[in-house]
């Protein structure tokens, strides 16, 4: 078997090469517009309630946190992400 996979690649190495590279790309961009924004909004919103419930503990009850003062923060890491 082995045999015929090297027979194989040495005729059709430009094919095996255009496959790996066309997978490489595939996967590149899989992480690039799936993985990595998943993984920056996951990070920004637990990073804007830290935030707004730092901000408002200033004033107040340190268990809740206004709406406005965490979309202002997850907006915020968004940009600084480039999201």
């Amino acid at each position: 078997m082995n045999e015929q996979i090297k027979n194989w690649l040495k005729t059709n190495w430009f094919k095996a090469g255009l496959l790996i590279i066309l997978i490489i790309c595939i996967g590149c961009a899989f992480y690039w517009y799936g993985l990595r924004p998943s993984n920056i909004k996951k990070s920004c919103a637990i990073w804007a309630i830290d935030k707004a419930i730092n901000q408002y503990g200033n004033y107040g009850d340190s268990k809740n946190y206004q709406p406005d003062l965490y979309d202002h923060y997850f907006k915020r890491c968004l940009r600084e992400k480039g999201l």
